[in-house]
């Protein structure tokens, strides 16, 4: 009798090892691997201009981020980025960097992100050095969308740096042009503050010197140059596509028709 109860009981004590080893093979099987990775799974999808909002003290955590846009500019260089937009706001998405901090994992940008593709974007957010970048993990494709209207932005804007990521249309004067590889940096003016264009190379077919002292318009993103102090400096405007530049009206006469003047008389008081 006592034997025949040892048994029973060492019987059940094996079961209640099995029941239990394989009780927590499905815990481990069934728990979510982005809760596992330390991912919040349960952030919605967040309107870019709130993500922008965010105080710095809050992006230095480098919080879980949500975005849906669609894309108005993707650049490949030594430099890989993209910038998506949707209805309240454009911002930058750096894969490079994303890349370096072991975020994104793939080789580059996915082939399948290019302008007019609406995406939606998990990964993470960065202080950066002036307006705050999107560093992704996991990049969905949702389809061709049509690109946003650009904004016609007015100069208080666009020279503070407050048009950064978003679709712009801008005139200026072109004071200079040099030759930045697969573009033309065009130095230009507008309302009497210099800017920087980047000019893909197909939208400009005759000598681009001829364009000193030309008016264009041009369509494009405007991102910042800042200085280590994450100040804004002068807005740079990448134009990705050959048809966003237009000649408004050309040189009024070549540079050097112009009858000389003394290096004196520059800048004096004129009523």
């Amino acid at each position: 009798m006592v034997g025949a109860s040892d048994s029973t009981t060492k019987a059940s004590r094996r079961l209640g090892v099995v029941i239990l080893a394989w009780a927590g093979a499905w815990c481990w099987l069934s728990w979510p691997p982005a809760a596992a990775a330390g991912t919040d799974t349960a952030v919605d999808v967040q309107p870019i201009a709130e993500v922008r909002s965010l105080p710095v003290a809050e992006l230095e955590t480098n919080p879980h981020v949500r975005i849906r846009g669609v894309v108005t500019l993707r650049r490949e260089g030594r430099e890989r980025y993209a910038v998506v937009q949707d209805e309240t706001a454009g911002i930058y998405i750096n894969f490079s960097f994303a890349k370096g901090r072991g975020i994104w994992t793939g080789d580059g940008i996915p082939e399948a992100v290019h302008m007019g593709v609406e995406v939606e974007i998990d990964g993470t957010i960065d202080p950066g050095g002036f307006s705050p970048p999107v560093l992704p993990r996991e990049v969905r494709i949702l389809g061709p969308k049509p690109l946003p209207q650009p904004r016609h932005t007015d100069p208080e804007r666009f020279f503070s740096g407050a048009d950064d990521s978003l679709l712009i249309e801008i005139a200026g004067v072109v004071h200079d042009v040099l030759d930045g590889g697969p573009d033309w940096r065009l130095m230009l003016e507008a309302a009497g503050r210099p800017f920087v264009a980047a000019v893909p190379k197909p939208a400009i077919l005759n000598d681009p010197q001829e364009l000193v002292d030309a008016e264009v318009r041009i369509t494009g993103v405007p991102l910042s140059l800042f200085n280590t102090r994450g100040e804004f400096l002068q807005p740079w405007v990448v134009v990705g596509k050959p048809e966003w530049f237009t000649v408004v009206s050309p040189p009024p006469h070549p540079p050097f028709d112009c009858p000389p003047v003394a290096i004196s008389s520059l800048a004096r008081f004129r009523p």
